[in-house]
């Protein structure tokens, strides 16, 4: 597919976790949250338009695991 996302500092195409999270009681997103992740290890790229929409779909996790820009 033409359109999948690519991490911005390596380039190459993000791949879907092994095991889809799932959405906090509290959250507005309803079920189980497909996000994508850089293959290089120890690159913090993910890419989810469910969990960071104003993020243009691209995050990294904080400490306590909430979406914050790269």
């Amino acid at each position: 597919m033409p359109n999948d996302p690519v991490c911005p500092t390596h380039n190459i195409k993000l791949r879907q976790l092994s095991s889809p999270l799932r959405a906090k009681p509290e959250s507005l997103v309803q079920g189980t949250i497909t996000v994508l992740e850089c293959d290089v290890p120890g690159c913090p790229v993910m890419y989810s338009k469910q969990m960071a929409p104003d993020l243009g779909g691209f995050f990294k996790l904080d400490e306590d695991g909430k979406p914050i820009a790269l």
